[in-house]
């Protein structure tokens, strides 16, 4: 690994999640033209490589197509920053063209049906534009070797809420898949699970249709810092409630996350709970994501989610992404979901919880809705008892066992409040655990996350 320092200097400080702030207050124009978000005085970089095209198992052909595809991308992002709106417009017009042509000769090369389809539909909404019904379709195709995403997408939430230009190919991985999916056929014994250890009516919708893929090329707004290890489609891509959902996530940039800047920015601060071999770890990372995008679907028959948004629609998107959390660990630590993924363990995951939640909530304060989620996770823990936290030496103690029994307090608290529209609850637990200035204390002590990952190309 190699690290940079980035200086930012005609950026200012970021909101800080010790503050009182209740969402991201910027300038979108300055922000949207950015490399670097938040704005902040300095940004340390860690160099990694994506997979190898090379162990690909694409032919020759292929990769020189999607690499003239994430070049081109580079190209076509930096081409919407321009002011000059006729010259955007024509060498906008020229770079997507001959993307489409690349993704057409991509698609000629493999032998999986519906990679080959994603690439050609792509194809056409750059020639042609979005088509709705098409990134519908996309979400119903089940890929089984290339992963690919060419055209307008999504950035983070604070930086923007407009589409630009990315390309992404990654190659599916498909031991984890087929993992997941045993996981996903458990539906019916994890609505039980929730029932028995939560609360009796809880009720477990489907999630998403998911890939785990190990990304090999991105280039465009997907390529800026920092970088996303998930996306979910094709919202990302600007379609609003479309009926057909699915989730990508990197999974070779999700392991670097957590092993480059998780791990080495906590050492420090949290003791560590377990060791585990890194094939163990990429399934438990898998379990725990798989688990947060079906914590998404728990319910009670009677929940609006509506009602949440009695504090506003930053602190709802808080609520439920801290709830997510709190369900997917327990969906992912115990239960149906440890009978069928082998070596899922639950020390091993409330190592990756702790350190993840540390990350969040340092990596850029009220910016983000996982840092407030992570926030409320971490004061209700610390207040009820289940971790400890030192002050004057900067320091998290628990145990994998005392997380475990502080989530399913922590599921029951948001089944009785926010699950069940009870909006003198949901403003209470805002108050307690979101606003916890004891809680926003630690958090400044512990220092600022400002590690974003870089990615480096493979030399021929």
């Amino acid at each position: 690994m190699s690290i940079h320092e980035i200086d930012s200097t005609k950026f200012v400080s970021p909101s800080s999640i010790g503050s009182s702030s209740l969402g991201p207050v910027h300038d979108e124009t300055a922000a949207t033209t950015a490399r670097f978000w938040p704005e902040r005085s300095r940004h340390s970089v860690a160099a990694i490589k994506l997979l190898n095209p090379t162990e690909s198992g694409l032919s020759e052909a292929a990769i020189a197509a999607l690499k003239e595809a994430t070049q081109l991308a580079e190209i076509i992002r930096n081409v919407e920053d321009l002011e000059d709106l006729r010259a955007a417009e024509g060498l906008g017009f020229v770079a997507r063209t001959k993307t489409a042509d690349a993704l057409e000769r991509a698609a000629a090369e493999l032998s999986c049906p519906d990679s080959a389809a994603s690439l050609r539909w792509r194809a056409h909404m750059l020639r042609h534009g979005p088509d709705r019904k098409l990134y519908e379709d996309l979400s119903g195709l089940d890929e089984k070797v290339l992963m690919s995403v060419c055209g307008p997408l999504g950035t983070w939430l604070g930086k923007s809420k407009g589409t630009y230009h990315s390309a992404l190919f990654a190659i599916v991985d498909a031991e984890l898949n087929s993992i997941i999916a045993q996981v996903d056929a458990c539906q019916t014994q994890s609505e039980v699970f929730l029932r028995d250890l939560v609360h009796p009516e809880l009720v477990l919708g489907a999630p998403p249709a998911i890939k785990f893929a190990e990304l090999m090329f991105c280039g465009g707004e997907a390529n800026l810092y920092p970088k996303h290890f998930a996306y979910f489609l094709p919202e990302d891509e600007g379609v609003k409630r479309a009926p057909r959902k699915k989730t990508l996530v990197l999974s070779n940039i999700y392991r670097e996350m957590y092993n480059r800047i998780s791990t080495p920015f906590s050492k420090d601060i949290i003791p560590e709970i377990c060791d585990a071999a890194a094939g163990v770890i990429d399934l438990q990372l898998a379990l725990w994501f798989r688990g947060h995008d079906t914590g998404h679907e728990v319910r009670l028959p009677q929940t609006e989610y509506k009602v949440m948004r009695c504090e506003g629609r930053w602190l709802s998107m808080v609520m439920q992404e801290a709830m997510a959390d709190v369900f997917g660990f327990l969906l992912s630590t115990s239960g149906p979901w440890t009978e069928v993924a082998p070596n899922a363990s639950l020390e091993l995951a409330s190592n990756i919880y702790i350190r993840e939640m540390l990350r969040y909530l340092c990596r850029g304060g009220d910016d983000f809705p996982d840092a407030g989620a992570a926030l409320i996770q971490m004061s209700f823990l610390h207040q009820h008892g289940f971790i400890d936290l030192d002050h004057s030496r900067v320091r998290i103690h628990t145990t994998h066992a005392r997380i475990y029994d502080g989530m399913v307090a922590l599921a029951k608290t948001f089944t009785e409040t926010a699950l069940a529209n009870n909006v003198v609850g949901i403003q209470a637990l805002i108050r307690r655990y979101y606003r916890d200035e004891t809680a926003r204390d630690f958090v400044r002590r512990c220092g600022v996350c400002d590690m974003v990952l870089d990615y480096t190309p493979h030399l021929p």
